[in-house]
């Protein structure tokens, strides 16, 4: 089997409908073990996306971590899922909040630059976990960088605080929405 072969298969466990991520890591450990294969960032980013799916953000990180080691560079999008696979349990505490900032000040680390899905998965974490005001300075501090909210992040924003029981504060970006529309 070639490296497509793998993928393929990887994508498969993705796209079912039941996300086969236990599959997906079998597959992957096939793909180690093959002197033939290289691994890639479509691999990585496979592994991740079928452990976000199936609700195991611990294997997502786990796949970030067997990326990291064989030297694939990280971009974006491998950042902004795993950014997502944080917030994926999140609840009325600052865990899942705390991670995601840890991974958008790796991303800055790393020199990958932020863009607005990176803001509204921290964000959306952020109103998952009740927690308003990261959710506001993230959206400041997106402004200052020079990335556009779009309808998402708008919303989002807005289920943030609105979870966090400040109506004053949604209707007034609510008003910014409109404004842009």
């Amino acid at each position: 089997p070639r490296k497509a072969t793998y993928n393929m298969l990887l994508s498969a466990c993705v796209h079912a409908p039941q996300p086969r991520v236990e599959e997906a890591f079998e597959i992957f450990e096939e793909m180690q073990a093959n002197d033939n294969v290289s691994l890639d960032k479509t691999t990585f980013t496979l592994l991740i996306d079928t452990a976000c799916k199936a609700g195991k953000p611990e294997m997502a990180f786990e796949a970030f971590a067997k990326m990291r080691e064989s030297g694939v560079e990280v971009e974006v999008a491998t950042l902004n899922r795993l950014i997502h696979a944080a917030g994926l349990n999140a609840k009325h505490d600052e865990t899942s909040v705390q991670a995601s900032l840890e991974l958008y000040e790796a991303m800055k680390r790393l020199n990958v630059t932020p863009d607005v899905i990176t803001y509204g998965s921290i964000i959306s974490t952020c109103a998952k976990a009740r927690d308003a005001a990261t959710a506001v300075k993230m959206y400041k501090e997106m402004l200052a960088n020079g990335i556009e909210p779009n309808r998402i992040l708008f919303n989002v924003l807005i289920s943030a605080l609105g979870r966090a029981d400040r109506r004053d504060d949604a209707l007034k970006y609510f008003a910014i929405l409109k404004e842009k529309a």
